[in-house]
């Protein structure tokens, strides 16, 4: 927690090799850890 916010870091990884990582804060930890893995998915060019 940081600033009352959950600071979230969600990592995308395939047989031990990061392909993508997403960072999202938020107050709320459900929606920190939603926005972060969506951030990833992204940045893999796959739908949230």
């Amino acid at each position: 927690m940081h600033d009352g916010n959950y600071a979230i870091r969600a990592l995308v990884q395939v047989g031990g090799l990061a392909l993508a990582s997403g960072m999202a804060a938020h107050p709320n930890l459900e929606i920190a850890e939603d926005q972060a893995k969506a951030r990833a998915l992204e940045a893999l060019g796959l739908p949230p």
